[in-house]
């Protein structure tokens, strides 16, 4: 038992790791900024203002469009014009409701 301590520290100490100093990975753990993504129906659409207004489920909420959006429709790059549609089921890829990208199927 002795011995193995005494291996165990040593390879704790060759490694630089400190026992009483270790943190738990969750609060040492880099957190990256993901965007977040809604699925729904664009209810209403103000392209002087940039923003629509996206349904979902009973909730609704607006959603800023600018220059730097990109636009999808059938899984190939398209335009807000096309896109963006009353009616239209999307989802947005977005951070704090500033839209990155917009997904859009063609209505059957």
């Amino acid at each position: 038992m002795i011995r193995t301590t005494i291996t165990l520290t040593a390879l704790a100490a060759f490694a630089g790791f400190n026992a009483s100093a270790q943190t738990p990975v969750a609060d040492t753990a880099i957190t990256a900024v993901v965007p977040d993504s809604a699925k729904g129906t664009i209810e209403s659409i103000d392209r002087e203002a940039g923003t629509f207004t996206l349904k979902a489920g009973e909730r609704s909420t607006d959603v800023k469009f600018d220059k730097d959006t990109t636009y999808y429709l059938d899984g190939k790059e398209s335009t807000a014009d096309k896109v963006l549609k009353v009616g239209a089921e999307v989802t947005v890829t977005h951070k704090d409701g500033q839209a990155s990208r917009i997904d859009a199927v063609s209505a059957k």
